[in-house]
């Protein structure tokens, strides 16, 4: 049972930091109907590489509310779900998979993007 706290957190701080500090993206259920959500991205890219050191892929890091007007918990399949995303801020749209949930705290859910 969450406390009281978090329960405070989830109500008003999420919703908070996602109108000020968020930007828009289509979030592609790999079992459902697009729809256009808020997330909070952390731009400093990973870069996935192979043994020898080339990149094989970039990846992002992702806050998402944990609610119905973000991505829930339980509807969330990494590896089939897909967000419309730019790897770099202002930069080009591209359909990225959700490929990891690295945490599910604080009413958001925090997910590795390539």
């Amino acid at each position: 049972m969450p406390t009281r706290f978090e329960q405070h957190l989830r109500r008003t701080v999420v919703p908070n930091l996602v109108r000020q500090f968020g930007e828009s993206a289509e979030y592609f259920p790999c079992n459902g109907e697009s729809r256009a959500i808020e997330v909070l991205v952390i731009r400093d890219p990973l870069s996935i590489a192979s043994e020898v050191g080339e990149v094989l892929v970039n990846a992002l890091v992702v806050r998402v509310k944990n609610a119905s007007d973000g991505i829930t918990a339980d509807e969330l399949d990494t590896g089939g779900d897909k967000l419309l995303i730019a790897l770099r801020s202002g930069g080009d749209t591209s359909l990225r998979s959700i490929v990891q949930l690295l945490s599910d705290a604080n009413g958001f859910l925090r997910l590795l993007v390539q």
